[in-house]
This record gives C-alpha cells, structure tokens and sequence, in this order.
C-alpha cells in the first residue's frame, strides 16, 4: 500500500509533493521491517514523525492563510496523529516485537485515509484561488 497514486492527488503541487515524500517514507518503513533491522525501524519512525509534522505544518499555514472553513477539524486531525505516533513511540521503549508492524499499520491507513477524505476537501478551495 506504501505507493503514492493518482487517487491522492489533491491538485496542490506542494502538498502532492509532501504527500509522495510521506509515502516513499512509509515504503522506507516497509522495506525495514523486511529486514527486521530496529535501529532502522525506529530511525525511520522517527523521520516518518518529522515530516509528518513539517507536512501538517506547511497545511495548516496554507489553510489559515486562505481562512480555509475546515481548518480547526483538520487541525483536530492533525493532532490525533501526533497522539497516536507519541503513543507508539512511548511504547516502542518497552520490546514489542508486533509493534513496528502496528505502526506501519496504522501510519499506512491514516496517512491514506486522511489524504483521500479530508485533504481531498480543500482541493476545489485552493484551485478556486489559482492554487495548484
């Protein structure tokens, strides 16, 4: 599922663009647990985490520059995903051998998810004012 398509294109160019880097990251995550490396694992988490932040923050300034009406709830969103992330990774102190396959998981279904409902709602808003 680590693979950016068509079907996640938002018609923004910079945020399309973040959202192939957080899926080419989410298939670094993918080829990792092949190799059932940690150190690897949770490096990679780690950069997942780091751009996934970047990523919400580029959006969030870009939706409150144009008053974008959905920002609080995609904000809310954002947020949940950091919750959850620190959760995993507040666990991932204690030896879990299924929880790097969770977080895959987990990361895989939100970041799509969130792309395809969520993103897809302010795509029509930004091209209105010329956005691509």
């Amino acid at each position: 599922m680590s693979q950016w398509s068509e079907e996640y294109r938002v018609n923004v160019a910079v945020l399309d663009e973040q959202h192939k880097m957080l899926f080419h990251l989410l298939d670094d995550l993918e080829n990792c647990l092949k190799g059932n490396n940690t150190e690897d694992i949770a490096f990679i988490i780690g950069e997942l985490h780091a751009y996934a932040l970047y990523h919400f923050a580029a959006e969030e300034r870009l939706l409150a520059r144009f008053n974008f009406a959905g920002l609080d709830a995609h904000r809310a969103e954002h947020r949940e995903f950091e919750a959850k992330v620190f959760e995993f990774r507040s666990r991932s102190i204690h030896p879990d051998p299924g929880l790097p396959l969770q977080m895959k998981d987990f990361l895989e279904q939100w970041i799509a998810s969130h792309i395809k409902k969520t993103d897809k709602e302010y795509s029509e808003f930004f091209n209105s004012y010329g956005i691509f």
